[in-house]
């Protein structure tokens, strides 16, 4: 038997490429930045050092409302009705069970949490806070007052002025008249689904880059609940059919590049240089991308009615570029903005337009013989005996008054561009992977409570690339000795990645995937009971995505308090006289549906079930701040449906349901999964 291992070891060393040799390891960037005075112990730099997604678990019976409603959730996306009673059956068994069997007891996830708890209290205690690097996934601790003045310091340094009031209100009722306008472009049925509900203003996120003198901030944008976040992403998809977009010198992706660019054969006077467009997305012209997009859909023979609805709709969007910062508002004086859907497409209309007009030029006469394009980086080939780099960026920066680029030359017949480290080599271009100096080793912790195929997409996703680059066995060698030294500063062992990799070279082209009608449904992924539960639905029309939401980088973020009459949820209206109660739900602000019932009261009108209850019996209503409460966060969807229809089933079980709500609306009188709530009701729960 000891021979027989000893032979399949041999077959494995001997398919392994070098790789197990010991080489030269890869240093590094470290993993955390203290630009504080703070002082921590050991356990919490080690904390830390797992980096902000690092998912700490969550005990079941801290959670079950969370997995009651995401379960009951992926059960109604089911086709057949008598499988979702057998798998509501199933999941109400295996639940029950969960609860029944959890260990109260798990040490090193109470340790972990003690040590998260500690760190916050010493953010919290000396105002600072945690914040990611630009580059390379560090984890940085600065005061709040330091990434404040940064902050500033951007806002200043670009022209960007400051509103006097939140504008939020008044970009909303822009986006609603122009849906009721643009009928051609917006049909009635797709209205609502560009419609944003209880839109907010888009938030600044400030990554630090601490690889730049001062350590300036690189913004991020949050658009997601912007006012035209939603009518945004349909117009991009719009768009992309109706302008007929060329790509003539787009990178798609880093294997078409390194395919193309490898086959090239260069002469001796033939070089290589980049150039990067400084601050693209703030500096295009808006006035000039619509003129450019209006000639486009003119070429494309769009008809008249429909051009001019979409130019009205993308003028209204491209000009609704503001952010909040710290309760402040601010607007940019030029450009798009930035986290927009519509952006990229935009920078895309602008770019393609300047290539066509200006750039091709310069290619015609054979001195640039190379010219590839990804978003805002370029690499050309140019030939030295006819041209300098010089002359090529003055002529670039001459062209439009908006761009501005900078260039890099080959340093030792070698030059970085993207992931990728590019050698002249006598007559052909050889390539390496290449990472930043600012790179970290951070990658989700072997530990970490994330489901094992997240945790091993980063390797997965590295060797892929490794495998179908065209490098040489040297190169190969050298990052799959990095790729391992990865895996083990992160908890993972050397013969998982060997297998990975044996297993990536060993797999066949596949063939086209059989699309079945599937339902894709968000499970938040709590710890290995989670999959008692998921498994269920193996075999149905439902596929489960799991998501995190316990870690290290949102427990350590201190979040904003909200005025809860601002969000949107589940909520209760409370009879000041009889004290039973009505339960609603709104997509909108709560102070907006309160001020609705009210109205309805006044005007005698019988469109609310909590109004009818007030005229009909000659009850007392209150201000919202006595009888109005939000008992669930939500955003319009079918959880928020879910969640409404599990409150209002505990409140008809506890007696509590105005007469008027029961009449109106058939009550679910018998759940097995919301019995088990109501078993676990006093514990604190988690939101999603």
């Amino acid at each position: 038997m000891e021979e027989h291992y000893a032979k399949l070891k041999r077959k494995i060393n001997k398919q392994t490429p070098s790789d197990t040799q010991p080489q030269k390891k890869q240093t590094f960037y470290p993993r955390t930045h203290n630009l504080t005075n703070i002082q921590f112990t050991k356990n919490e730099e080690d904390m830390l050092n797992k980096g902000i997604k690092y998912n700490i678990e969550i005990p079941p019976k801290m959670c079950v409302k969370q997995i009651v409603y995401e379960t009951e959730n992926a059960i109604r996306q089911i086709k057949d009705s008598k499988q979702q009673e057998a798998i509501r059956y199933l999941a109400t068994k295996n639940l029950k069970q969960i609860l029944a069997n959890q260990k109260t007891n798990n040490r090193r996830n109470k340790e972990q949490l003690y040590t998260t708890k500690q760190i916050k209290h010493k953010l919290t205690q000396n105002n600072a806070t945690v914040a990611e690097a630009d580059k390379g996934r560090t984890l940085v601790i600065i005061y709040e007052k330091d990434i404040n003045n940064k902050v500033k310091q951007f806002i200043d340094n670009n022209n960007i002025i400051e509103l006097k009031t939140n504008p939020t209100s008044r970009f909303q009722k822009l986006v609603e008249n122009t849906l009721k306008t643009c009928k051609n472009v917006i049909k009635p049925e797709t209205r609502k689904y560009t419609h944003q509900m209880n839109p907010q203003a888009p938030k600044l996120n400030a990554k630090i880059k601490i690889h730049k003198p001062d350590a300036p901030i690189r913004p991020i944008i949050n658009n997601t609940n912007a006012p035209t976040h939603k009518l945004a992403k349909h117009m991009h998809q719009q768009l992309q059919t109706l302008l007929n977009l060329k790509y003539e010198y787009n990178i798609t992706n880093t294997l078409n590049f390194a395919n193309n660019i490898s086959k090239l054969k260069l002469n001796p006077e033939h070089k290589l240089l980049t150039m990067d467009i400084k601050d693209l997305y703030v500096n295009i012209p808006i006035n000039d991308v619509i003129h450019i997009t209006n000639d486009s859909l003119i070429q494309n023979h769009i008809d008249k009615t429909t051009k001019d609805e979409i130019i009205t709709i993308l003028q209204m969007i491209l000009n609704q570029n503001y952010f909040q910062y710290n309760d402040k508002f601010y607007k940019p004086n030029s450009g798009v903005a930035m986290g927009s859907p519509l952006s990229s497409l935009m920078a895309e209309v602008f770019l393609q337009h300047f290539e066509q007009r200006k750039v091709k030029l310069l290619l015609e006469d054979k001195r640039i013989i190379y010219y590839n394009r990804y978003v805002d980086d370029i690499i050309m080939i140019y030939n030295r005996s006819k041209i300098t780099p010089q002359y090529i960026l003055d002529q670039f920066n001459k062209q439009n008054n908006n761009l501005q680029f900078t260039l890099n030359e080959e340093d030792n017949n070698q030059i970085t561009y993207l992931d990728l480290q590019l050698t002249n080599n006598h007559g052909q271009v050889r390539m390496e992977i290449f990472r930043k100096p600012t790179s970290t080793d951070t990658t989700i912790n072997n530990k970490s409570c994330h489901p094992k195929e997240q945790k091993l997409a980063a390797y997965k996703n590295w060797i892929h690339r490794l495998s179908i680059l065209p490098m040489d066995n040297a190169a190969k060698n050298k990052e799959l000795n990095i790729i391992i030294n990865i895996a083990e500063n992160n908890g993972y062992n050397k013969e998982l990645i060997t297998r990975m990799y044996h297993k990536r070279q060993q797999q066949k082209t596949k063939g086209p995937i059989e699309r079945r009608e599937q339902k894709w449904v968000s499970y938040t992924y709590n710890g290995n009971y989670t999959r008692k539960i998921t498994k269920l639905f193996k075999n149905t029309n439902v596929r489960i995505a799991f998501k995190v939401n316990h870690t290290l980088g949102k427990i350590l973020n201190q979040k904003q308090s909200i005025n809860s009459y601002e969000q949107s949820g589940i909520y209760k209206l409370t009879c000041q006289e009889c004290q039973q109660v009505y339960i609603g739900q709104t997509g909108r602000k709560l102070i907006t549906r309160y001020n609705e019932h009210i109205r309805s009261i006044r005007f005698n009108k019988n469109d609310s079930a909590y109004a009818q209850h007030i005229l009909n019996r000659q009850h007392q209503y209150g201000p919202i701040s006595q009888i109005m409460e939000l008992i669930e966060v939500a955003r319009k969807g079918k959880l928020m449906n879910i969640k409404e229809e599990y409150q209002i089933y505990r409140h008809y079980r506890e007696n509590k349901l105005i007469d008027e709500q029961k009449q109106a609306k058939e009550i679910n009188n018998q759940n097995s999964m919301f019995d088990l709530i109501t078993t676990c009701i006093n514990t604190p729960t988690t939101t999603s």
